[in-house]
């Protein structure tokens, strides 16, 4: 962390008053964080059994990572997680994470975490976040459905800038209800303070220098957000059947000290099917969508593209005010191995959406639409899977590796 704030420093002077002003507001809540004892819950148990060092109730891990990505390149780092596994608590007190990832494109992540599964003596789950990142291959291809892409141009960094910022997040989970068969209903509640800005050389022949859309000299967006997630999956890592929702909405505004002023809401649905005389061959399906409000900084707009949405296309390939996108993936397991619990599959998928700008009509023409295929294996534990997958865009063809499907 210090070393982003260093690099943040190093290049903009005018930097150091609004670094300032982000540590105040930190400090704010650093201050109720300890004053009333706020903390964070994980929903699954702890990863890597095997390598946990256990001290009574106390358990620690080290957990390397190493995944692959086009848009990232081969990225490399480590988690440090501690759990406390205190009686009466489930599936355990708290822990404490911090994780750091280098890759070979120029990133730079590092993020420290507290969990707790109460928060005031109740049954509230919350994180709180620190973060920091840069990112040196970053994307810009304009705004709106329509924007171009050349493959030379592409090739010339036409397209790429460099990235960076640093910030605090909370996240809360309160629960309304608790039905049969993992069935939850949770309230959201979300507060973000961050800061965030391109590092361009202006004599740079790039595209975001010729646009410099809002949001192209930095600033701070902080916001607050409530949403509502629906939970009733068998399995979070693996499910066979269940439905999951998820609607959150948003606020940026001077009143919070943020540069911004603009809203936002997004809401996400999933659902899971095993296909009857298939040998379990699951029908996996997503369905999202984005609305901002406001002027919303360029960054902060609904974007398409990369691992998680439209698979395929290059890193926000697609920026507009509003967005939908659809996922659509069918899984098999072709092989157990019962004695170890090891299991290898293969998935194909096909990934579609659109970004529209304000004033556009919502329709569902000139979708993009992507496709792909990959290979999964379970290692050890029904926690604990590897995904490594190619997805085709008109664009480009692009590599993902990674734990755990992509939904």
């Amino acid at each position: 962390m210090l070393l982003l704030l260093w690099m943040l420093l190093k290049k903009k002077a005018h930097l150091r008053s609004k670094i300032l002003k982000f540590l105040l507001q930190f400090a704010v809540l650093f201050t109720l964080l300890f004053c009333h004892k706020l903390s964070i819950a994980q929903q699954s148990s702890p990863p890597f059994q095997d390598i946990l060092v256990q001290q009574d109730t106390i358990q620690y891990a080290f957990v390397p990572a190493l995944i692959y990505t086009s848009d990232l390149g081969l990225v490399g780092g480590g988690l440090i997680q501690r759990y406390d596994y205190s009686d009466g608590f489930s599936p355990y007190r708290n822990s404490i994470h911090a994780q750091i990832l280098l890759s070979t494109k120029g990133l730079i992540n590092v993020r420290t975490s507290l969990e707790h599964t109460e928060t005031f003596g109740r049954d509230i789950r919350s994180l709180w976040e620190i973060r920091g990142f840069r990112l040196f291959d970053d994307n810009y291809f304009g705004i709106g459905n329509d924007t171009n892409y050349d493959s030379d141009l592409w090739s010339n960094r036409f397209y790429n800038y460099e990235s960076r910022s640093v910030g605090f997040r909370y996240r809360g989970r309160i629960p309304i209800y608790r039905g049969n068969n993992a069935q939850r209903l949770d309230v959201i509640s979300l507060i973000n303070i961050s800061y965030f800005t391109p590092f361009v050389d202006e004599s740079d022949n790039i595209l975001i220098n010729l646009d410099r859309p809002l949001g192209f000299d930095g600033g701070f967006i902080n916001f607050l957000g409530s949403g509502l997630q629906w939970e009733s999956r068998d399995s979070e890592f693996s499910p066979t059947k269940g439905f999951t929702f998820r609607v959150d909405a948003t606020l940026s505004h001077e009143w919070l000290l943020s540069d911004y002023r603009f809203g936002s809401i997004e809401a996400v649905a999933t659902n899971y099917y095993t296909l009857p005389y298939t040998f379990e061959t699951v029908l996996a399906f997503l369905g999202g969508g984005k609305i901002t409000i406001g002027d919303a900084p360029f960054h902060y707009l609904a974007d398409l593209g990369g691992e998680d949405r439209l698979r395929g296309f290059p890193l926000f390939r697609f920026r507009g005010d509003h967005a939908l996108w659809y996922s659509a993936e069918l899984r098999n397991w072709l092989y157990h191995n019962k004695l170890y619990d090891f299991k290898v599959g293969l998935h194909a998928f096909t990934d579609g959406g659109r970004v529209y700008t304000n004033g556009e009509r919502f329709t569902l023409d000139n979708l993009h639409h992507t496709f792909g295929g990959g290979v999964a294996f379970q290692l050890f534990t029904p926690d604990f899977i590897l995904r490594i997958e190619y997805a085709q865009s008109p664009d480009m063809g692009r590599l993902y590796m990674g734990v755990g499907y992509m939904f």
